[in-house]
């Protein structure tokens, strides 16, 4: 990475949370775990040399150790690169929503050590609830119910992805100071089971 093609300031912990990034990136290729960027086209779009630099990277990668990554890690490696500047520009609310889509569905490939089906229409709408989750996390605009009756029955029947979302609200937790409602534990409860159940004999 080039402070000069930017010509902005940038932080050097970049450096350790990229480097993290990038191996954990090289051991999801060898497992064969690819994940998809969601806001990729965005990413071209708004951070155009980020996203070159990322390119970059993918290339210097392959020349390296013979890995070969696709664009959606250059993508990723672009939003690093955006978090990381220092020159005061505000932060797209988009860069940020992507960080959390992106980090919960990690969460969830390696809680339950499958690959998600990109092409269902279960993932489009665990993506959507994501992107539309984050969004109103980011704006402080969580509300509960307090529906315990169906939030012990999702915590019954659905034990496994259960689990997976208490994973989901310790990250909350730790990288933005928020916590899941009791509601937002059983939407997610229930899409995680939908999204994962291919890949499940029972729960």
């Amino acid at each position: 990475m080039r402070r000069k093609i930017l010509n902005v300031k940038i932080s050097d912990n970049v450096y350790l949370t990229l480097t993290d990034h990038i191996s954990f990136a090289i051991t999801r290729h060898e497992k064969g775990m690819s994940i998809r960027n969601v806001m990729l086209w965005e990413v071209k779009k708004f951070y155009k040399d980020e996203f070159a630099i990322g390119l970059k990277a993918l290339e210097i990668i392959r020349a390296r150790l013979g890995v070969q990554l696709g664009e959606d890690e250059a993508g990723f490696i672009a939003l690093h690169i955006v978090n990381a500047r220092q020159d005061g520009q505000a932060m797209k609310t988009t860069v940020d929503m992507t960080q959390v889509v992106q980090d919960v569905l990690n969460i969830v490939t390696y809680h339950f050590n499958v690959v998600l089906d990109e092409s269902s229409l279960n993932y489009t709408r665990f993506v959507t609830h994501l992107q539309y989750f984050a969004q109103r996390l980011l704006r402080n605009e969580i509300v509960d119910s307090g529906d315990d009756f169906l939030f012990d029955q999702v915590q019954m029947k659905y034990p496994e992805s259960f689990a997976c979302t208490a994973k989901i609200d310790a990250y909350l937790q730790k990288a933005h100071h928020a916590t899941l409602t009791k509601d937002e534990r059983v939407y997610l409860t229930l899409h995680i089971h939908r999204v994962t159940e291919r890949n499940r004999t029972s729960e």
